[in-house]
Formats: structure tokens, C-alpha cells, sequence
């Protein structure tokens, strides 16, 4: 437990499938988890699930960077 207390963690495709996973145990871990994904239901979610945030992206348009 904690190993990334204190980090910032960006999960790209978090909302769902592996992401989800890593989202979920990145969280357990204390991380401060932000969710990006294009699923925004099921992203924003998880993220008041598991006391992340939210944003909507869709990693394949450059300049929603």
C-alpha cells in the first residue's frame, strides 16, 4: 500500500478494460488518479468510485492535449 503516494497518475483509456484496472490500483496505491478517456459515463463513474477525476479525451486529437 502506497507506493504511489503522492504521485500524480494519468491513465489514458482508464475508463474501461486494462485501464479500469490500473485506474482501480493506482488509487488503492494513493495516487492521485485522473481518468482520460472518451467514455465519459462510465469514465466520470469510476472516477467518483474511486475518488479520481474525470476528463473527456480522445488521445487521437492532437491539440485535446
Amino acid at each position: 500500500m502506497g507506493r504511489v503516494e503522492g504521485k500524480v497518475c494519468v491513465v489514458t483509456g482508464g475508463a474501461m478494460g486494462l485501464g479500469e484496472a490500473d485506474s482501480r490500483l493506482l488509487a488503492q496505491e494513493g495516487g492521485k488518479v485522473i481518468i482520460a478517456d472518451i467514455a465519459a459515463p462510465k469514465g466520470r463513474a469510476l472516477a467518483d468510485e474511486i475518488g479520481a477525476e474525470f476528463y473527456h479525451l480522445d488521445v487521437t486529437k492532437e491539440l485535446a492535449w
